[in-house]
Parts: structure tokens; sequence; C-alpha cells
């Protein structure tokens, strides 16, 4: 995939808003996981209290997958400079 016409940001942040509903389906088929490593995160999410981590493991395996760790890492400090910035500006 040419990160031109889709960069990695976009990508890794379409999937990070997967619906509760899709997002274990969606590591079954778009990652190398096993059955027992998505359940057991599912368990995991389900048992927390908070918010489910599913999402942003199956951005980082399909980002990772698609754009390489280099596409990842650069999409995961894009994501979070909106925050950085907010928490600078707070202070």
């Amino acid at each position: 995939m040419d990160p031109k016409k889709t960069s990695p940001y976009k990508f890794y942040q379409f999937w990070i808003n997967t619906a509760d509903a899709d997002v274990y389906r969606f590591l079954k088929f778009f990652t190398f996981m096993s059955i027992e490593e998505i359940n057991a995160l599912e368990e995991e999410d389900k048992n927390s209290g908070k918010a489910p981590r599913a999402q942003y493991v199956l951005a980082e395996q399909v980002t990772r997958l698609v754009h390489g760790e280099e596409g990842l890492q650069a999409a995961k400090t894009y994501y979070r400079m909106p925050v950085q910035r907010f928490l600078e500006c707070a202070e």
C-alpha cells in the first residue's frame, strides 16, 4: 500500500474506530493472532472495567502488517500529538 495514498496515520485511525461489536471478528480475519490470544484479549477487555484494548491491538497489528514498523511508529506518534498539545496547553 502506498503511504502517499493511504497514510499510516489514517489507516491506523480507521482501525482504532472499529466498533466494539466487530473488533474481535476483525482480529480473527485481519491479523495473525491465534484464536486463543484473541479470546484472552476479549475476556480481559470484558473483565477490566476499562475501555477495551482490542481496537488498539487491531490497529497496531494491521498497520504494522501493511505499513511496517516504521509506519506504525509514525502513526502512533501522530495519533498522540493532539493529546500532547492539549496537555501542554492545560499547564
